[in-house]
C-alpha cells in the first residue's frame, strides 16, 4: 500500500502519537521547506491521510521521544542544511499533545549540518540523551546527555568510520547501546560498541554490497539476535550472531533511492512489517512479513 505525502522525502518514523494503541507514521519533507507529514493509524496497517507540521527549513531524518517527560511523544528534528549553508546548526523539537498534534515548538543549537539523529541513555544514568551524524564530517558521530528538564549538554564528538545514518540497539546483549551508522558511499555499515559511558570502541565494518544510506535493527528472522535492515540500495538484511557482528547478508529488493525506513508490526500479527519510503515519487510502501 502506498500513501502521499511531502515532496523529497529524507526519513521516517513509527510511534502510536496520540495513544490509541496503533501506530503512526512521521515523514520529514525535504522539498517543503518547514514541514514534517504526520499520518495516523486507522488499524489493520492503514494510515490516514498526511496532515503536515511545521518544524524547521530542511528537515532531516525525524526522532520520536518523550523531551519533557511528560508521557506524550514529541518530534525531534535535525536541521539538514547542506545546500543551505546560510541557515544555523540546530535542532528544532515538536510538542505531542496526545491527540496525534503538534502545536508547540522550541529550537537549540547542535554541532555543524545535523544530518540524523536517535534517542538512548548512553551513560546509565536514567535521562534520555541523543545522538547524531554530521554532514560537515562524514565520519563523525555526536553525543548529547540529557540533562533535567528537557536541557541537554554540549556534543561529545566520536569517529564512526563513516556516518551516514544511524540506529541505536543493544547489539551483544551486555546491557549498554550500541551504535550502527551507514557509510554512504563506502558499500558498508559501521558498528561502534558502548562502553556505557557514553563512548565507544573502534568501529567494525560490514559490507552491504550496494549504496547504503538508512540502518534499522530489529530481530528480522525471529532468532532472538539483533539484525540490521539497511536502504537505499535496494533492501539489504544484514543477520546478527549475538555478538554484535554480522556474517550472514540478503539482498531484499525495494525501491531506489529511498531515504526513510521504519519496522514494527503494523497489523498487528506479530510478525515485523516495513515501511519505506520511495524517494523518487514520494510514497510511503509498506511491506508486510508473510
Amino acid at each position: 500500500m502506498e500513501y502521499k505525502i511531502g515532496n523529497v522525502p529524507w526519513g521516517l518514523a513509527v510511534g502510536d502519537l496520540n495513544k490509541d494503541g496503533l501506530l503512526d507514521v512521521v515523514t520529514s519533507d525535504g522539498d517543503l521547506p518547514t514541514h514534517i507529514s504526520v499520518l495516523l493509524g486507522s488499524g489493520g496497517g492503514l494510515l490516514a491521510k498526511a496532515v503536515p507540521y511545521e518544524s524547521t527549513p530542511t528537515p532531516g531524518p525525524a526522532l520520536l521521544m518523550d523531551v519533557d517527560n511528560d508521557g506524550l511523544l514529541d518530534v525531534i528534528t535535525p536541521n539538514n542544511h547542506v545546500y543551505q549553508a546560510d541557515l544555523p546548526d540546530r535542532l528544532t523539537v515538536l510538542f505531542g499533545d496526545g491527540m496525534g498534534s503538534f502545536n508547540r515548538l522550541t529550537r537549540f543549537p547542535s554541532g555543524p549540518l545535523p544530518s540524523s539523529i536517535h534517542a538512548g541513555d548512553f551513560n546509565g544514568d536514567g535521562l534520555p540523551d541523543f545522538i547524531t551524524t554530521t554532514t560537515a564530517d562524514q565520519h563523525d558521530i555526536q553525543i548529547h546527555l540529557g540533562l533535567p528538564n528537557a536541557l541537554f549538554t554540549k556534543p561529545l564528538t566520536f569517529d564512526s568510520g563513516g556516518s551516514g545514518r544511524l540506529d541505536v540497539a543493544d547489539l551483544n546483549g551486555d546491557g549498554k547501546l550500541d551504535v550502527v551508522t551507514t557509510a554512504v558511499a563506502l558499500n558498508r555499515v559501521s558498528v561502534l560498541i558502548g562502553k556505557g559511558d557514553a563512548s565507544f570502541s573502534a568501529p567494525t565494518f560490514h559490507p552491504t554490497g550496494t549504496f547504503s544510506s538508512v540502518p534499522k535493527v530489529h530481530d528480522l528472522d525471529g532468532d532472538g539476535k539483533l539484525d540490521i535492515a539497511v536502504t537505499s540500495g535496494p533492501l539489504v538484511f544484514l543477520f546478527g550472531d549475538g555478538t554484535g557482528k554480522f556474517p550472514k547478508s540478503q539482498n531484499c529488493g525495494g525501491p531506489t533511492p529511498s531515504y526513510g525506513l521504519a519496522i514494527a508490526d503494523l497489523n498487528g500479527d506479530g510478525k515485523p512489517d516495513l515501511a519505506i519510503v520511495d524517494s523518487v515519487v514520494s510514497f510511503v510502501m509498506v511491506r508486510f512479513h508473510l
